[in-house]
């Protein structure tokens, strides 16, 4: 697994960190990281900012698929398949169907 967080890492310092005890890696290393463990999917939680640039750095790494957490679209090339969730809508439809359970249950 890689965790790419650029701003936990130490400029200039290419060493890992663990965060929650997952291996945190620095973007510029993402790309040896990504062909040495032979990965072909992806999982994007960015800011809007910064996801169509780690969806680049994925795709040109050799990523075929990707989940994206982030608002909006992305654009990947055809050989990239991106599956955009949106947790705020995923969140109401919970809240939905968690409401009308409470209202069906017998009191």
């Amino acid at each position: 697994m890689c965790i790419s967080l650029p701003h936990l890492t130490i400029p200039g310092k290419k060493t890992e960190k663990s965060t929650f005890g997952l291996p945190v890696h620095p973007l510029e290393n993402l790309t040896d990281f990504v062909r040495d463990n032979k990965i072909t999917i992806g999982v994007i939680a960015a800011t809007n900012g910064k996801a169509q640039r780690f969806l680049d750095h994925l795709v040109l790494s050799g990523v075929r698929g990707v989940l994206s957490l982030a608002k909006g679209d992305l654009k990947a090339p055809r050989a990239c398949v991106v599956a955009n969730i949106n947790l705020a809508r995923e969140l109401e439809n919970v809240m939905y169907f968690v409401n009308n359970q409470q209202k069906r249950a017998p009191k």
